[in-house]
């Protein structure tokens, strides 16, 4: 699942939010030539900046105790 959101005052400034369903789901998707055409190639001729970061849902972390 991802959704994109644009900043509210900043109509050049967007959000992503995807969600996977592990571990190997992410890497298969980071791996496919659809992610590397599109988000390694393309947006980097239209971002000024992009970063990437991996967090837990919280549902997962509790259920780990």
């Amino acid at each position: 699942m991802y959704v994109v959101h644009r900043h509210q005052s900043d109509p050049l400034r967007f959000f992503i939010y995807e969600q996977y369903a592990d571990d190997t789901a992410l890497e298969v998707h980071r791996g496919s030539p659809h992610f590397q055409q599109y988000a390694i190639e393309a947006l980097k001729n239209i971002g000024l900046r992009r970063e990437a970061e991996l967090y837990t849902p919280l549902s997962e972390i509790g259920s780990r105790r």
